[in-house]
């Protein structure tokens, strides 16, 4: 297949604490079986991915592992007689926005679960970028952190355990040496330590996998997420107007002297956005309660939610 060219900006994985690497036990990887037409009895179809819990504080011990959240789109990709299509969460093809991941795709048939990211200067996945990009029509740059393997060559491993899965992706992925597609590292043994880690290099934070589970479609509990997220007061010093209400917030930093820090339009809805224009028409001094997953080298909130105001 035909590469465009490119140059993917290198996705950073290094932490600062110690961590004690998954060591998976020898696994063979099954032959091919290249008597198998095609990797479904029909049309190559969409597998919906498996969906992690929620959670405020990840497990920890031998039995679970845990993989840094990059933030991007979660892409369940589709390798079938060397036709690629790459699926969102809903489904939906975009296998032709995201080019430069499916010409690394170079493989026979399987199907790899991951996400599409594109890395910041600081070499951290920023979801503007990709969202940006994608919003053009397609995003060059993007790469794909691939964490799990459903199927290969014609043979489905969703009752193989995870460990085994991820082994077999692993081997696969060091011999073709794609370029834009990199494998999910994964710690084992202290959640608490792998989240600190994720959240002091500004990602969104980890993914903790039963390393015996099996793949199953929709909201697991082998699978748990915990994010990194900060609550803090910030003071509004701008807003963008929408019709009758505010449609975002221009925030600074309560630090002494005002220090401007981006804008914040996600969980305001229209009602608070009606109640704010009036406090801020009359002049009121308004500080909001901003949750966030740190700062960008800009200076700006990674990822801000409003969840409350209050007016002088």
């Amino acid at each position: 297949m035909a590469r465009p060219p490119r140059k993917p900006r290198e996705i950073r994985r290094s932490t600062d604490v110690e961590v004690e690497r998954v060591v998976s036990r020898p696994v063979v990887a099954r032959r091919a079986d290249r008597r198998q037409p095609s990797l479904f009895d029909v049309e190559p179809q969409w597998i919906a991915p498996a969906l992690p819990t929620l959670v405020r504080t990840p497990p920890s011990g031998p039995e679970w592992f845990h993989e840094l959240k990059h933030d991007g789109y979660r892409m369940v990709s589709v390798i079938d007689r060397e036709k690629v299509s790459m699926h969102t969460r809903r489904g939906r093809d975009w296998a032709s926005r995201l080019p430069g991941i499916v010409a690394d795709l170079d493989l026979r048939s399987a199907v790899i679960d991951g996400e599409a990211v594109m890395p910041g200067e600081d070499g951290i996945s920023d979801f503007s970028l990709i969202h940006a990009a994608l919003a053009r029509g397609e995003a060059l740059g993007a790469v794909l952190i691939a964490f799990d393997l459903m199927h290969l060559d014609g043979e489905d491993l969703r009752q193989t355990p995870l460990e085994e899965r991820r082994a077999i992706l692993q081997a696969l992925l060091r011999r073709g040496q794609p370029l834009g597609v990199y494998f999910s590292e994964a710690i084992v043994g202290d959640g608490p330590a792998a989240l600190r880690a994720a959240c002091e290099i500004g990602l969104e934070g980890i993914v903790s996998k039963r390393r015996s589970s099996l793949y199953r479609s929709g909201k697991v509990d082998s699978w748990r997420k915990t994010k990194c997220t900060t609550t803090e007061q910030f003071a509004v010093i701008g807003a963008e107007p929408r019709w009758g209400a505010v449609r975002s917030l221009r925030l600074a930093r309560l630090t002494g002297e005002l220090v401007a820090c981006g804008w914040a339009a996600s969980g305001l809805s229209e009602r608070a956005g009606g109640k704010l224009r009036i406090a801020l028409d009359a002049g009121r001094p308004v500080v909001a309660e901003i949750e966030h997953r740190g700062f960008m080298p800009t200076g700006e909130l990674r990822h801000p939610v409003v969840r409350s105001w209050h007016a002088g």
